[in-house]
């Protein structure tokens, strides 16, 4: 199965905390859920069976917006924000539950994050058969 999400890659950012009237309430930032809402949106309309129970490989690709500066014909890598593993968590969650009951199916996982013309994630999910 193959899912491509446009847009910039977003990473998930950390749980939030306020204080009310003595209570602790926690929260994620508006970016955060914004993001995540969308994905999963657009899981769910292109996933409309039941999510897949074995162990399952995951191959992605994030691609961010090339800079002006870049020469055209040469490939560049982002060593800056968002993390390669910040963008995996949030995508991890948009396919929970359409697609995936939990996480820890888990097994293997192939992540690139790139420049490139067209931002998007790009994510191709395979079942890894019984040994």
């Amino acid at each position: 199965m193959k899912l491509t999400f446009p847009g910039e890659p977003i990473a998930k950012q950390a749980v939030k905390t306020t204080m009310r009237g003595g209570w602790a309430r926690h929260y994620y930032p508006p970016k955060t859920s914004k993001a995540l809402k969308a994905m999963r949106a657009l899981v769910h309309a292109e996933h409309g069976h039941a999510p897949m129970t074995g162990a399952v490989r995951l191959q992605v690709l994030f691609v961010r917006a090339r800079l002006q500066s870049h020469k055209k014909g040469r490939q560049y890598y982002p060593v800056t924000r968002p993390d390669l593993d910040n963008c995996l968590k949030l995508l991890l969650d948009a396919l929970q539950p359409d697609v995936l009951s939990d996480d820890n199916q888990v097994v293997s996982i192939w992540a690139d994050k790139i420049y490139g013309e067209n931002p998007r994630t790009e994510v191709e999910i395979t079942e890894v058969p019984l040994c």
